[in-house]
């Protein structure tokens, strides 16, 4: 067992945390409603007349899912 800087035994992360721990349909569910919250959030602060933002957050979140959760 490896030491960690303060002398106490370093535990894995895995990435997620939480999300791993959810079922799949858990996972896609809580995918959908963070992106919808925040492609709402990001539209209510468009430019007007809110046709095109300058940037799009929900994208962002999107790779994140990929990446921490892969490709199903």
């Amino acid at each position: 067992m490896s030491l960690g800087f303060y002398g106490g035994a370093m535990r894995s992360q895995v990435p997620g945390g939480v999300v791993q721990g959810l079922p799949y349909i858990g996972q896609v569910l809580l995918f959908i409603a963070v992106y919808f919250a925040a492609a709402r959030l990001s539209l209510a602060l468009a430019i007007p007349p809110g046709y095109a933002t300058a940037v799009w957050p929900p994208s962002g979140i999107a790779l994140a899912a990929l990446l921490l959760l892969g490709d199903r």
